[in-house]
């Protein structure tokens, strides 16, 4: 539901249903870094800048010499930029919510799963 700002003059706050277009179109990309910033207007923190981006770690092989040596010569690695979202403070609390509500449910399923192959 998406909920108009009330007017001063008239309180009554109207909300109107939110259907998703076609999330199909819409690639599905492997995320695994996350930068978290909070921008400020003037000295008063006003949103939560969210950057989504992924990385791929260097490959090191070899025996454990030749590894360290290899991670030794590794100035930075880079990480891929995904999206970026700009969120109120009420936005960040509504996505925490449903983010820690999804991964409670999302461990219930895994213990139920490994309880059924025992």
């Amino acid at each position: 539901m998406i909920s108009s700002q009330p007017d001063p003059e008239d309180q009554e706050i109207l909300a109107v249903p939110v259907t998703w277009g076609d999330v199909k179109a819409l690639p599905v990309l492997a995320a695994n870094q996350l930068a978290v910033q909070v921008d400020s207007l003037g000295t008063r923190p006003d949103l939560v800048v969210l950057t989504v981006g992924h990385v791929v770690p260097p490959i090191i092989s070899g025996p454990e010499e030749q590894r360290r040596a290899q991670v030794e010569q590794i100035t930075d690695v880079v990480v891929q930029p995904l999206a970026r979202f700009s969120l109120s403070p009420g936005r960040l609390r509504e996505w925490s919510d449903l983010l820690r509500t999804t991964a409670d449910r999302f461990e219930e399923m895994q213990r139920e799963e490994g309880a059924d192959h025992d």
